[in-house]
């Protein structure tokens, strides 16, 4: 019975040093995972980061190619005495359909304005008219915002004649639909984007309504900490950064999903370009590594598995092999007092115990002496 719990104790403490040693990896495994997925959090905030970065580029590029076509037109127009000359009115007419413009405008310095379709309006009170003919080129705010993604702006660059402002030439143009295609691309299309100025208030807002909730009239400093998807402090300091035109990114959390909402600056009227995507479709382009961790977590779970087996079978073995031992005699191998008396329990509680048996006993003459001879010779060779 005492060696038996000494077994017991043995095999216990052998089991306790295994599951200390696969706790440790175990934890080892969770930590390396969870490291990792902050790398991916950290790499997919970049890339969103980028994209906006990219984008805002690409906006105000093509702005600027419109502007210089529009500055290359006035160069010409400023050369007739009349700005209204039949050659001018022709040129806006051809020019405004091969071009994204919408509606081109001549304007003389009294306000006085002739369109490409044909319509007069006099534009002297207009803010933007009055800093065109100070000799800047002028991306007006939105005209209107009836609908998202139809955000209209006016283009307008001086007519020079002779080193004067003579004039202006003006163009309406879909600021929001250019906004709305830039994004196209990115994500399949999945999130949505926003120009904004400083105070928070939406110039454009993509058209799509699957993966936003806000408005065209709402603010954005106010939708998204009133929602609760942005604490005040984190909010209060993205407003700082644009207010400073820098660029950031906003965690936003509603429930179980969270998005990431980027902003940067478009260095045009100290309007910010914000874009929204959600944060499963952020890391999607990471998502094999998930898989690998999935691959990984599978090898060694079934690793795990297969060394634990293989380490029981090994102990029992060894454990039997070890009674076995010790329930026979070192020299002649037959069982002991020990091992008999097992092996007449083991009997006795089975059914051939029902069929009856023989005991015999034998009693040898000097066998002690014999035993004591030879097991001694054979433990000083075992040694040597």
């Amino acid at each position: 019975m005492k060696k038996k719990r000494i077994e017991q104790n043995e095999i216990k403490r052998y089991f306790l040093i295994i599951a200390a040693f696969l706790s440790f990896m175990i934890l080892s495994l969770l930590f390396f995972l969870s490291w990792l997925q902050q790398d991916v959090e950290v790499s997919s905030r970049k890339t969103v980061a980028t994209n906006i970065e990219r984008q805002s580029y690409h906006l105000k590029s093509v702005l600027d190619i419109q502007f210089n076509y529009l500055t290359g037109m006035a160069s010409y127009m400023g050369e007739r005495e009349d700005l209204f000359c039949q050659e001018n009115k022709r040129l806006i007419q051809s020019i405004v359909k091969e071009q994204d413009l919408n509606l081109i405008g001549i304007m003389k310095a009294d306000g006085d304005t002739y369109y490409n379709n044909g319509a007069r309006k006099n534009v002297k009170n207009r803010g933007y008219f009055k800093k065109v003919m100070q000799g800047q080129k002028i991306m007006s705010p939105p005209l209107e915002s009836k609908v998202d993604g139809r955000t209209k702006v006016i283009l307008a660059v001086p007519i020079y004649r002779n080193g004067k402002v003579t004039g202006a030439l003006g163009a309406s143009y879909n600021v929001g639909a250019l906004n709305q295609m830039l994004f196209n691309d990115i994500y399949d299309g999945i999130g949505f984007s926003m120009l904004i100025d400083t105070s928070g208030k939406i110039i454009s807002c993509d058209s799509g309504l699957s993966y936003r909730k806000i408005g065209i009239d709402d603010n954005v400093y106010d939708f998204y900490t009133k929602s609760g998807e942005v604490a005040e402090e984190t909010m209060k300091s993205a407003k700082a950064n644009i207010k400073k035109q820098k660029s950031g990114i906003l965690v936003l959390k509603e429930k179980n999903a969270m998005s990431y909402l980027a902003y940067g600056p478009l260095h045009i009227n100290n309007w910010m370009l914000c874009y929204m995507v959600p944060q499963r479709k952020a890391q999607e382009e990471f998502q094999f590594i998930g898989n690998r961790e999935v691959i990984l977590f599978a090898v060694i779970g079934v690793g795990m598995i297969t060394f634990l087996i293989l380490i029981f079978q090994r102990t029992s073995m060894k454990q039997k092999k070890m009674r076995e031992i010790a329930s026979r005699d070192g020299l002649t191998q037959l069982y002991n007092k020990a091992g008999t008396e097992q092996r007449i329990k083991e009997w006795l509680h089975s059914d051939r115990s029902k069929a009856g048996a023989v005991l015999m006993m034998m009693d040898v003459d000097y066998f002690k002496q014999i035993n004591d001879t030879y097991w001694s010779c054979s433990r000083r060779q075992s040694f040597i």
